[in-house]
């Protein structure tokens, strides 16, 4: 779309640039088809069939994950055949998932014996089953280290006549550190953990593949270890989060909030936007100086915004308000449209889904 479309634009939108999206797609790629990896990546950060989830289609992406039935549902409307649900399995959608599961390839996590006695007493023999690993996240999974509980929940998978497809985990905990060794080291302790429970199912007749994968150490790691998936998601959009991280550089951003300008108060070098928590989420980082940041702001132009402008930090949150401090030499009118690259972009995409435009 031309710059005259975003001008248009009357409402708090979320700008996607589409060459960027799809430079970052193809660095991920390229990545998994060196290693001989398959890619999964995880859709919760566009949740767009129509538009990121065609450009990953394009290039050869088959396998997808998401975060609920409803994605899963949406996306296989829209012709994924292969799709895993990686969040533990609610079973309050049990008959759901079994309907799905009946028309295309669908994986669940299950990291109880509980679970899954209930889908075998579901008969839910359609469902690939994958055992969630908590491989030092510390947010949901059987920790690696209790090896007899995730064996014996495996051979009761098997004994049940479930489809056991393998093991999963999420080191989400390299989001926590502060450089890439840390992150390197963070994923490949993970991946040892996973290799060991392998090893161990293996010695008993028990053959699984093993998925694993976040945006950092897929972004920064060029080997992946003896696996046989990556499920990083944010990768496709990145935000200031990564940036910090180090996961990405800035020009590798491809989303913005476009926020209009609602009030300029000169006297005390702020602007007001319609960009509040509703619009980018209350997520914050650490600018500079240590002081809490919710977003960084660019003048928009036909490209998407202006990254050779000094940004302006957005400081404080409201639901609908956004409180910028202006920078020297900006001038900014009510009326006007600001680009806030946002501190977390799978938020912000959620958040205003079917406001999205492309350019």
């Amino acid at each position: 779309m031309k710059i005259s479309t975003i001008e248009k634009c009357t409402r708090t939108s979320l700008i996607i640039n589409k060459s960027i999206v799809q430079n970052n797609i193809q660095r991920i790629w390229q990545k998994t088809e060196r290693n001989g990896i398959r890619l999964r990546p995880h859709c919760k950060t566009h949740q767009s069939p129509e538009l990121v989830g065609n450009w990953l289609r394009d290039i050869g992406v088959e396998t997808i994950t998401v975060s609920s039935l409803q994605m899963a549902e949406k996306f296989a409307a829209s012709g994924w055949k292969d799709i895993l649900i990686a969040v533990p399995i609610n079973l309050r959608e049990l008959d759901g998932l079994i309907q799905l599961a009946e028309k295309i390839h669908l994986g669940v996590f299950v990291e109880s014996a509980q679970v899954a006695a209930r889908l075998a007493e579901a008969e839910a023999h359609q469902l690939e089953i994958w055992l969630k690993i908590d491989s030092g996240y510390g947010r949901t999974g059987i920790p690696s280290s209790n090896a007899e509980q995730i064996l014996l929940l495996a051979k009761s998978c098997v004994s049940f006549g479930l489809n056991l497809r393998g093991i999963a985990t999420h080191a989400g905990h390299t989001y926590k550190a502060s450089s890439e060794q840390e992150i390197g080291q963070a994923y490949r302790d993970s991946i040892q953990q996973m290799l060991r429970l392998q090893a161990d199912l293996i010695e008993l007749g028990i053959e699984v593949e093993i998925s694993a994968g976040d945006t950092p150490s897929a972004s920064l790691l060029n080997g992946f270890g003896p696996v046989d998936e990556l499920r990083p998601g944010n990768f496709v959009y990145y935000d200031l989060m990564q940036e910090d991280i180090g996961s990405c550089k800035r020009e590798d951003i491809a989303v913005a909030v476009a926020c209009p300008v609602l009030a300029v108060h000169s006297d005390r070098k702020e602007v007001v936007l319609h960009g509040g928590g509703v619009h980018l989420s209350k997520e914050v980082r650490k600018d500079r100086n240590g002081n809490p940041n919710f977003g960084i702001a660019y003048p928009i132009t036909e490209k998407g915004w202006d990254l050779t402008k000094p940004g302006a930090d957005m400081i404080r949150l409201s639901q609908e308000h956004g409180i910028m401090a202006l920078p020297n030499g900006w001038s900014v009118l009510p009326g006007d449209l600001v680009a806030v690259l946002p501190v977390h972009s799978c938020l912000a995409a959620n958040l205003l889904k079917g406001k999205e435009i492309v350019i």
